[in-house]
């Protein structure tokens, strides 16, 4: 059984994007065995010029295909035997619609998702499938990230607070099988608030909720059921999440793969953005905003002010405080929304597509 690998990219330097392709193709057999073909969902503009590179590598086990989603929606076929890296054009930018466009042309068993700046790692794909075949009861699997250096770096307000939390909540002992030397990998509580460290390693699989974007896998099959990407997202945050919620209402269990990893170099450009685009942070707050309205509406107010105060922190110097003014402003929509009828349905009657 094999697997498609999907790279959505917007907003990158070729440069960065052919690095995590050659770091698949550089698996070598595991390659082989294991990946049907690489889907790269280009959202650039102009479109990166992937042809010349494929050509120039004079690889004699890959082919590249042009897909222009303004012609047709079916795949070519590879005539040759050889890796197809298929080249999706044509889609305007959101990261949902591009992974749903890719997802549905993936005629294997399996779906990897890998942004368009990690290196993948020696037995990635091979861990991965051996998971998501051992049960039919594994829905999809979270991968390990490592961080490299960058210039965009995370505060520690949010590891802060998170281990505050941790310790005035203490968890259930039935949340045992969640933990990873005592701490949560990847926790979506009742209360809304998430816990997540995907960082740690380990040689056992451990229960997650939710999934790191950047790198993660799914049978194909759970994924149709489940509905695909919610497309009213926007930008790169929590998309994810709703879809893992959505796969374990279905009774599919979700587990992390720790010992194996991507390096992440979190390149400038794609969803770092919000370092620096006020249009980001606001795409940002839009998402984390539709997912607690879709999934934790009937909970406290003061749950969503705190969960996503760690966002408005890390932000606060950098956005001359408009992080934060913007964390109060949808705080007090969140409320309305809670409390008033006619706010909610204004607010559903924003949603541009069909909520799975």
């Amino acid at each position: 059984m094999k697997a498609s690998c999907i790279i959505p990219t917007f907003n990158r330097d070729i440069s960065v994007v052919v690095r995590t392709i050659e770091s698949l193709l550089n698996l070598g057999d595991e390659f082989i065995n294991y990946c049907a073909e690489i889907i790269v969902v280009d959202q650039n503009s102009p479109a990166l010029k992937l042809e010349e590179w494929v050509n120039e590598l004079c690889n004699q086990g890959i082919e590249y295909i042009a897909h222009d989603v303004n012609i047709g929606t079916k795949c070519p076929d590879s005539k040759n035997g050889k890796v197809p890296i298929v080249h999706i054009t044509g889609l305007n930018p959101s990261l949902p619609i591009a992974k749903n466009y890719a997802a549905k042309l993936c005629r294997h068993d399996f779906i990897f998702i890998f942004d368009d700046d990690v290196i993948v790692k020696q037995r990635c794909l091979r861990r991965h499938i051996e998971t998501l075949s051992s049960s039919d009861n594994v829905g999809a699997v979270a991968g390990r990230e490592v961080v490299g250096p960058q210039v965009f770096k995370r505060s520690r307000f949010r590891e802060i607070i998170i281990t505050f939390l941790e310790n005035v909540l203490p968890a259930p002992v039935s949340e045992a099988s969640y933990k990873l030397d005592g701490k949560y990998v990847a926790r979506v509580k009742p209360n809304s608030f998430i816990f997540c460290r995907f960082d740690l390693s380990g040689n056992n699989l451990v229960e997650v909720d939710t999934v790191r974007g950047c790198y993660w896998s799914m049978k194909r099959r759970v994924f149709n059921e489940a509905g695909g990407f919610d497309q009213n997202f926007q930008g790169a945050l929590r998309d994810e999440t709703d879809l893992c919620l959505r796969i374990k209402r279905l009774g599919y269990k979700i587990y992390f793969q720790p010992d194996v990893y991507v390096y992440h170099e979190r390149q400038l450009g794609g969803c770092n953005n919000v370092a620096t685009s006020y249009g980001s942070l606001l795409d940002k707050y839009d998402n984390e905003f539709y997912f607690q309205f879709k999934h934790f509406l009937p909970r406290s107010t003061l749950f969503y002010f705190i969960r996503l105060l760690p966002m408005a922190l890390e932000g606060l110097i950098r956005t001359w405080g408009i992080s934060f003014m913007l964390h109060l402003q949808f705080t007090w929509n969140f409320f309305k929304i809670k409390t008033d009828e006619a706010h909610c349905k204004d607010y559903e009657a924003t949603f541009r597509h069909k909520v799975p």
